[in-house]
């Protein structure tokens, strides 16, 4: 049940970080925050999921988000990968 939910946040998380990077004033950086969050509550609840676990779908995550931009864009994402800093430790005003 984590794992489908993991992979859900992160999907979120980093559509939210496509969005924001691409159209600032149509995303919302508090559910960046947010997302985070909610992501670092199951990593540190659940010891099953692993940040190497998070490596291991970040790719399929990293599509299907890159699909959901497209999707409500118009465009495709024009970069071919997003990296774990900007996901996880960046700060968001720094994102831009």
């Amino acid at each position: 049940m984590y794992k489908k939910t993991i992979q859900y946040l992160l999907t979120d998380l980093m559509y939210t970080h496509m969005k924001y990077k691409q159209m600032p004033y149509l995303s919302d950086k508090a559910k960046i925050d947010r997302l985070r969050m909610e992501i670092d509550d199951i990593l540190t609840t659940q010891l099953t999921i692993t940040r190497e676990y998070l490596q291991s779908i970040w790719q399929d995550c990293f599509d299907a988000a890159q699909d959901e931009y497209t999707k409500e864009s118009g465009f495709r994402y024009p970069y071919n990968e997003i990296g774990w800093n900007l996901v996880f430790e960046l700060e968001v005003d720094s994102i831009l």
